[in-house]
């Protein structure tokens, strides 16, 4: 089990990145439903995100991680391929989601090893919470109203405080 603590250690590290773009993956008939809007399904999308979390993994193990190991890119091809054999069963029951998409990819890479779902489901959590607390801030007035945070008017209000 991996603790928190060391997890967001990891994320202060300057990490090395895996390039997965040598990957060739096929191209799935798909659409992907996210935050209200439709996009394409890029399975290289799902590889650069195992390969994020395998990073993660490596680190947390204290793993010698060289970059241009062609193993490291074996797990990850393996794992997406593992990934997008399953989203056909979830595609048949109502299409795909971005969560359903992370869903499975938890999925698969629990059951590859616990500790490296876990990596993927902190950093799936670290990037869910950053993107809630940009779009979820709110202002308190003076009047002691909430109302939602608009950086044209706080940047108003700050130019008008020093203008003065």
């Amino acid at each position: 089990m991996i603790s928190t603590k060391n997890f967001l250690e990891i994320q202060k590290l300057e990490k090395p990145k895996l390039d997965v773009s040598s990957l060739q993956f096929a191209t799935l008939p798909y659409t992907v439903e996210s935050k209200g809007h439709t996009r394409e399904f890029v399975p290289t999308k799902i590889a650069s995100a195992i390969a994020g979390a395998y990073v993660d993994f490596l680190l947390l193990q204290n793993a010698a991680l060289e970059v241009t190991d062609p193993a490291h890119l074996t797990v990850i091809n393996d794992l997406t391929l593992k990934v997008l054999t399953e989203l056909p069963r979830s595609a048949d029951q109502g299409g795909l989601s971005a969560d359903t998409i992370h869903d499975i990819v938890i999925t698969v890479l629990t059951q590859f090893n616990p500790d490296l779902g876990e990596c993927y489901a902190f950093f799936r959590a670290i990037k869910l919470n950053k993107e809630q607390t940009i779009t979820n801030l709110r202002v308190i007035r003076r009047n002691n109203q909430v109302v939602m945070y608009d950086e044209s008017k706080i940047q108003a209000a700050i130019s008008s405080a020093f203008s003065h």
